[in-house]
């Protein structure tokens, strides 16, 4: 069965709230994409991810991807400082990689019950994008 989901980028703008989450499930959605910006998902905010971890259950959703982060803030429509791996900067660029890593932690390791499945392997060689898939478990 095809599963169709919705990406938190829509109310990229806000801090992202229950009702985000509850008008997202009431659209009929299933699954969610969580959009990595600070001002909208904190995700070094381990109570935060908690808090929203629940919101995510008690909605009935699934978080099955994250979008890497990229710019430290988004406010009134504005776009904050751009974060790029691809700079020619090693501290620019290393602050990108730290922001990621970080967003990945917080799935990895802080919203409850995502781990990595079992047949996961990381990737190879050059990666210009991004893994053709990266199994991940959910154990409610």
């Amino acid at each position: 069965m095809m599963q169709f989901g919705l990406s938190t980028h829509l109310f990229h703008n806000e801090r992202l709230e229950r009702a985000h989450l509850d008008a997202i499930a009431a659209a009929g959605f299933t699954a969610i994409e969580i959009f990595a910006t600070r001002t909208h998902v904190d995700y070094h905010d381990r109570r935060r991810l908690l808090e929203i971890g629940a919101w995510l259950r008690e909605a009935g959703l699934e978080a099955v991807s994250m979008h890497a982060p990229i710019c430290d803030s988004f406010v009134g429509g504005a776009w904050g400082r751009a974060y790029s791996n691809a700079s020619p900067r090693p501290a620019v660029r290393q602050e990108a990689l730290d922001e990621t890593l970080a967003a990945l932690d917080a799935v990895l390791d802080r919203w409850p019950n995502v781990r990595l499945g079992p047949d996961a392997t990381p990737p190879a060689g050059l990666v210009f994008r991004k893994p053709a898939r990266l199994p991940v478990r959910w154990d409610p």
